[in-house]
């Protein structure tokens, strides 16, 4: 039976003192747990499911190590009231049944983890609008000889950022799990096109561009390309990322609700709207000479 409940009421408050475990798993002998001290900041309800119809507490929780104090988000379930006897392994009738209870939890957060089937790689589809922009700025680049000036405008971190704030403005109910994964997503999709834009994004006629605006600039190449780079990222993600190899148990179901954030993206992207005014048109590309002197002059 699942440890998670509904309340009406936080059950811990702030500037209570608070207990949660952790867990030393020897698979090859006795495993072992103990709890740490903490304390309350602050108590927040959230949305668990995109229907709002369930929610939990969860709250911010101050943990004074030895040498700086952390602050992390935890689940009411993980927290335990705080007993003297249970922070010092004492044992008794109630810190038995609270370690129970916290091998409970444990165990069960490991089961759904395993139950999620986490796919080989990202499963995508490219939207039909999007496959057309790639194939037109490929005859661009490739066959004519043409290339963008940069910087683009909106950037690859304009565009992001504005899809993110418009899905969280229409899905006012989102949960607090999907709002993460959404966050995850943003976070490493901007890192991916940093670092994996040269190597595996650009055709080799527009490396020379990219050394002079890159290399030798100040700017992240978030902050200077645009949605025709951004494209070419998201539908080459499946080759990029393995996620099996990422699909550790207490971040499978972030990797699972990726695909659907991407795709959102990719949907959001492919709309007539947005092609029209993020993607440059053909008379904006230029041979690489006229790109390239400009910039020296």
């Amino acid at each position: 039976m699942s440890e998670r409940k509904e309340r009406t009421r936080a059950l811990f408050k702030k500037g209570q003192k608070c207990l949660t475990p952790r867990f030393e798993v020897d698979y090859g002998g006795e495993d072992r747990i103990h709890f740490e001290q903490g304390e309350v900041m602050r108590a927040e309800k959230r949305v668990l499911d995109d229907n709002g119809e369930e929610s939990m507490y969860f709250y911010l929780i101050k943990f004074s190590g030895s040498k700086k104090a952390t602050e992390v988000w935890m689940e009411e379930p993980d927290l335990f009231k705080y007993d003297v006897d249970l922070l010092h392994d004492v044992s008794t009738e109630a810190t038995l049944e609270a370690k129970r209870r916290a091998w409970r939890i444990y165990k069960e957060k490991k089961e759904q983890m395993r139950m999620i089937d986490v796919p080989e790689h990202l499963r995508l589809r490219v939207p039909p609008r999007m496959k057309k922009e790639l194939y037109d700025e490929y005859v661009s680049v490739v066959e004519c000889g043409q290339i963008l000036p940069l910087p683009r405008a909106p950037t690859v971190s304009d565009i992001v950022e504005n899809w993110n704030k418009k899905v969280v403005e229409e899905v006012e109910s989102m949960s607090f799990e999907t709002r993460e994964a959404v966050a995850i997503v943003v976070k490493n999709l901007l890192e991916y096109f940093n670092l994996g834009l040269r190597q595996f994004l650009l055709y080799r006629s527009e490396l020379p561009l990219y050394d002079k605006v890159i290399v030798e600039g100040e700017k992240e190449p978030v902050d200077v390309y645009g949605a025709e780079h951004l494209v070419r990222l998201l539908v080459k993600l499946p080759e990029l990322v393995c996620v099996r190899m990422m699909a550790l148990p207490d971040n499978a179901k972030y990797i699972v609700m990726a695909e659907d954030v991407i795709q959102d993206l990719m949907s959001y992207l492919s709309q007539p709207e947005q092609l029209e005014t993020l993607f440059a048109p053909s008379q904006e590309y230029k041979q690489c000479y006229e790109v390239m002197s400009h910039i020296a002059t």
